[in-house]
Order: structure tokens, then sequence, then C-alpha cells
């Protein structure tokens, strides 16, 4: 059983920020996160900016939709919205970055693959295999990835049921981790996970108690938004 669970950092669901973007992610690391989580989508002019609702809404009360404006927009209506090119240079070096691809349930597959392949052309620049990945909830954006990177990891991120899923959800093509909601998580599901030969990493685990309970199950990463658990 390992000593300590691989944790990431993640701040991109809250409600406001309450520091500029970059400086959480800076922070991060002063508190002691091995990696930061964070979400992406392209915008009108393709660039991958760091957001992670479709709409700029609940962040700024500016009711419009990433994929409708470019980054200079958007910088215009709040300059702490990053790309994701500027989150690397700034916060890259001993960081490892988990970036999750947004899409919804009607997202063409050709914008999927237009993000995906804008993610995937940027670790290509900045030679990141060993330090960076992907997840996402929808199948065909890590498959596209992959497709465009296969020495980079990805990860399945599993939405939270109902009733808890105890048992493991099968083997996905060829991601190499699986992320589950911490309530999907048991013996039975980490028992058939590494059956499977796939790491999980848990989201989003905010309790100490927790954490340690995930750890004695077999996690092998916890992303948090509380780094200092």
């Amino acid at each position: 059983m390992q000593n300590k669970p691989f944790v990431w950092a993640h701040r991109g669901s809250r409600a406001r920020a309450p520091e500029n973007t970059l400086e959480a992610f800076s922070r991060a690391e002063l508190e002691g996160a091995d990696g930061i989580e964070l979400d992406v989508r392209l915008s009108k002019e393709g660039e991958v900016v760091v957001m992670h609702d479709p709409s700029l809404l609940r962040t700024t009360g500016v009711d419009l939709l990433v994929k409708d404006l470019s980054l200079a927009q958007m910088k215009a209506i709040d300059p702490s919205i990053p790309s994701l090119e500027e989150v690397m240079r700034e916060c890259g070096g001993a960081m490892h970055f988990n970036v999750e691809l947004k899409t919804e349930a009607l997202t063409p597959l050709s914008d999927v693959r237009r993000l995906a392949g804008s993610v995937a052309d940027l670790f290509k620049r900045y030679g990141c295999s060993e330090t960076c990945m992907v997840s996402a909830f929808d199948p065909r954006a890590l498959d596209s990835f992959k497709d465009m990177c296969p020495d980079h990891r990805g990860g399945w991120l599993l939405k939270p049921r109902l009733f808890p899923l105890w048992t493991f959800p099968g083997k996905p093509r060829h991601f190499d981790a699986i992320h589950p909601h911490f309530s999907m998580v048991g013996p039975c599901f980490m028992r058939q996970a590494r059956s499977s030969g796939k790491a999980v990493n848990v989201w989003t685990v905010n309790s100490s108690i927790l954490s340690r309970l995930l750890m004695g199950l077999g996690a092998q990463g916890i992303i948090t938004d509380h780094p200092l658990l």
C-alpha cells in the first residue's frame, strides 16, 4: 500500500475564484499539491482557455459563451482568465497537469477533435509526456486525444450516481486511468480496477478522513480543492 496519494489541486468549479487563477495554481504548489487539475475549452479563434463552464455567466456575470469569444474578448471581461499555454508557462517545471477536456452532450465530434488536437499540440510543444495527462467524461475526447498523443496518459471521468456504484464499470478502451467520484469507490470497485490495469484518481475529496480511507483502498491519486488535507 502506498504511503501518500498523488494530490491534484482543483479550483475550477468554484463560483468565483478568490484570487487570480494563475496565483491560485501557484499557491497550490506552496500548499503541497503534486499537480494541478484544470478544465479547458476552445475560444472562438481556437485558443485553449482555462474555463469550467460553457459560459462566463457564473464567474463574471456576463452571459456569453466561451466558444463565441476570442481570448482577448474574455480577458477584457475578466483579465484573470488564462490560456492553457499561460498556465503551463507560468506553473510548469515540477508541477504536473491533469487537463480536463470539457464538452457537452451535443458537442459535434469535429469540435471534440479540435479541442483534443489543440491540447495535444501544446503537450507536444512543451514535451511533457511525463508530467501531463488529460481527462474527460466524454470518451470521444479521450479517444481523439490518444490517437494524437498515444504516449500521454488519459483518464476517464465517471459521474456520481443516485446510488453508489460499487463495481468497476468495465474496461474502457485504451484509457490509462479511471477518475470516479468518491461516492462510487469501494473495495470491489478498486479490486476490479486494479485487475484491469487502471490507475484510480478520485474526485473531489475535501475530507482528510475520506482521503485516508481512499488511500487505504489503494487510490493512486486524490483530486481536491484543499491540498492541505
